[in-house]
């Protein structure tokens, strides 16, 4: 009887030793594709003082163009940098 609790003894406190930690946690920078870093700009503007009406107009057609693309740019960097803080703080 008392090999049964002496072997139970050791059993029990075999069972009781610290186990390793098997979760660990792993942060990772998450990078957006570089096409979406993309902001067009015009290099050089038209002389102001024999500008005409149609090159400004089409001045600031191309400054609204290049405005549209690079906002959208931007809001697709924030919409997937979103999405990976979604992914990665999922369980």
């Amino acid at each position: 009887m008392k090999k049964i609790i002496l072997v139970t003894a050791l059993f029990l406190a075999g069972c009781n030793t610290s186990q390793p930690n098997l979760i660990s946690n792993k942060f990772t920078v998450v990078m957006p594709d570089k096409s979406m870093f993309y902001c067009p700009t015009i290099d050089s503007l038209p002389k102001s003082n024999t500008l005409t009406d149609v090159e400004v107009a089409k001045t600031v057609v191309e400054l609204y163009k290049d405005n549209k693309i690079c906002k959208n740019s931007i809001n697709q960097i924030q919409k997937f940098l979103k999405d990976s803080q979604a992914k990665i703080t999922q369980p």
